[in-house]
């Protein structure tokens, strides 16, 4: 937000990286049909928003064509993923790389902050909530 502004020139610099990021998504996805992709100049940052349907073809039973992200991903090389690195969360970093690849072509360094935390099982969030609560009242 401070170092690429949608208004200023990092901004449109930011926005030519998105577009050319999007260019290439339907080729390196074939197995996920674009039906919409929009990039948004009217916020703090410019981004890319993408809508896609997971498909396969060829399928045995039911339906030749068929909708399944996990398939889908199958087919272009994301497998046997675990509960911690699932096949989406193999792709989401595969499509990570290919943004810091067109981005370093344009002469920007992603700066991985590493703010996002881990997601939670609804048990564990609770638990850690309750730590929290409790650790505040101790204060009190």
């Amino acid at each position: 937000m401070k170092d690429m502004g949608a208004k200023t020139a990092k901004g449109q610099l930011a926005a030519a990286v998105l577009d050319e990021y999007m260019k290439g998504f339907q080729e390196r996805n074939p197995t996920l049909r674009v039906f919409s992709a929009h990039l948004h100049m009217d916020e703090a940052t410019p981004h890319l928003h993408i809508d896609f349907i997971p498909y396969i073809t060829g399928s045995k039973r039911g339906l030749e064509t068929r909708v399944s992200l996990k398939k889908a991903l199958d087919v272009l090389g994301f497998k046997g993923g675990t509960r911690s690195n699932s096949e989406r969360d193999q792709w989401v970093e595969a499509e990570k790389e290919q943004l810091a690849a067109i981005m370093l072509r344009h002469g920007i360094e992603w700066e991985k902050k590493g703010t996002h935390e881990k997601h939670l099982s609804v048990l564990d969030f609770e638990k850690k909530e309750r730590a929290r609560e409790v650790a505040e009242l101790e204060i009190k």
